[in-house]
């Protein structure tokens, strides 16, 4: 600075007198003081300082207004996800009842189609539509439980006629809001001839087909079930758009038009009270039809994951989206169409046991391949085959009773209506067991596929460890 210069030029005259008065210098021999040319190198340096500080300056600008920018977007993305909230929400709502659609479950149907509409109607506060539903199902229970009885007494056409117009006449009655109970009576009724008609219908037509062509009139009467469930998934939402009373009455009109078109269909001749399982092959059978009932509740079982959490697998754990889990659904849809058929026909080739095995172990390695591979031949192969076996282990379950009892049809009926109240309670067990999993566990999926494989697997070492009981225990009874 100018200070330290003027200090330094004044030290300097000092040391010059020192120099000439103390020490008897010539004057001559000092020099004048030169001052250090520090100003001009100092503003140098200080320039090129400031020209780094304005370039850092400049860059760290740019990179605040780059952080700017993505804070905006950012926040615009927020806001944006935050105003179509609802509209998200109602879009995941469409997927999973499309994904409902094809579970091939009945309760489950009404439940979304029906009872959301009670409730969106005001007729019902949603705790009520719950007992509606669970009338239903009770019913349904009480059908298949009560069916064969009630067969003996009234005859089996005469019961499944009138089962056929009481669904009808259930229907109907409920376009008539005359409160809850008149609603759970009429959905108990509806509930109780949808297990007759289940219990019986199959097992009453049966007789008069080939033996050898039985297998595949069965896949075809249970692919109709399938086609049936899905006809009413398509009717219901087109006949809300005119209200709900106008819904109930088209629902019962159609029931009306398929009772009097099956009315002439069912034959005349089967009785339930006639040729009871009292003959020693029947006796014989019965361990064997004690474990098909067990298996065909284990196989309840292992279709539930696929039946009720495949969508939410594949859209919310995989991340592919609602829309890509529906492609899946549509594929499993197609194996439900062509599973019965397929089964009912590979079982009069190989024989029902076989084929019943051969399906619990096809259906266990195809529940758990998602465990394996979640690629898209993957998934796809998981839909298509499980969702073959949804109606097609049907077929086969009741193409193995007529193979344990031959010749005779009421105790083929009986067995069969067992199989029906076994899947039943299996499917609903599992529904319950598997829901409390799913909302326990953080990563419920693959718990679930493992537990459902094992269970098909328990099936297959049932059927085995039972076969070889019976055929130890006839040479054993064998005479000597």
């Amino acid at each position: 600075s100018q200070l330290s210069i003027d200090c330094l030029t004044q030290l300097f005259d000092i040391a010059r007198w020192f120099h000439m008065q103390v020490d008897g210098g010539d004057r001559r021999d000092a020099t004048t003081f030169v001052p250090p040319q520090m100003e001009r190198e100092g503003t140098a340096k200080t320039k090129e300082a400031l020209e780094k500080l304005r370039l850092a300056e400049a860059k760290y600008e740019s990179v605040l207004l780059a952080l700017e920018e993505e804070t905006k977007r950012r926040l615009n993305a927020e806001r944006v996800a935050t105003e179509h909230a609802t509209q998200l929400a109602q879009l995941k709502d469409e997927g999973q009842t499309i994904a409902n659609f094809l579970q091939f479950n009945e309760e489950t149907t009404r439940r979304r189609l029906i009872d959301q509409a009670l409730i969106a109607a005001g007729w019902f506060a949603p705790s009520a539509a719950v007992y509606l539903g669970a009338a239903n199902l009770a019913g349904y229970l009480a059908g298949a439980i009560g069916a064969r009885a009630i067969a003996a007494r009234t005859g089996t056409p005469a019961l499944l006629r009138g089962s056929m117009l009481a669904t009808a006449a259930s229907l109907l009655a409920c376009a008539l809001p005359l409160g809850f109970a008149w609603f759970f009576f009429w959905r108990f009724l509806s509930g109780g001839t949808g297990g007759v008609l289940m219990a019986l219908a199959a097992p009453s037509v049966m007789p008069g087909i080939p033996p050898r062509r039985r297998g595949l009139a069965g896949g075809a009467i249970f692919t109709g079930v399938g086609l049936g469930i899905a006809a009413s998934g398509t009717l219901v939402p087109l006949l809300m758009q005119w209200g709900l009373v106008e819904t109930w009455l088209g629902l019962g009109g159609v029931a009306l038009v398929l009772t009097a078109i099956a009315w002439r269909g069912w034959p005349a001749s089967i009785n339930a009270a006639e040729m009871l399982p009292a003959n020693l092959r029947s006796l014989r059978a019965a361990p064997a039809l004690r474990a098909l009932y067990i298996e065909y509740a284990l196989n309840a079982v292992g279709l539930v994951p696929h039946m009720v959490f495949l969508v939410d697998f594949i859209a919310r754990d995989l991340g592919q989206g609602l829309h890509r889990a529906a492609v899946y659904w549509v594929i499993f849809g197609a194996g439900a169409l062509l599973g019965p058929i397929a089964g009912g026909y590979v079982g009069d080739r190989i024989g029902f046991r076989t084929a019943l095995r051969l399906a619990f172990v096809v259906q266990a390695l195809c529940v758990a391949l998602p465990l394996v591979t979640v690629s898209a031949v993957g998934l796809a192969v998981s839909s298509f085959i499980i969702g073959a076996f949804v109606p097609g282990c049907v077929a086969i379950t009741i193409g193995r009773t007529r193979e344990l009892i031959p010749d005779a049809p009421a105790a083929q009926a009986a067995a069969w209506s067992w199989c029906t109240i076994a899947f039943a309670l299996g499917q609903a067990i599992a529904g319950y067991g598997f829901s409390f999993i799913f909302a326990g566990a953080e990563h419920p999926y693959p718990i679930l596929f493992l537990l459902a494989a094992t269970a098909l697997l328990l099936a297959l070492a049932i059927d085995i460890a039972t076969a070889a009981f019976v055929t130890a225990r006839a040479a054993r009874e064998a005479p000597e």
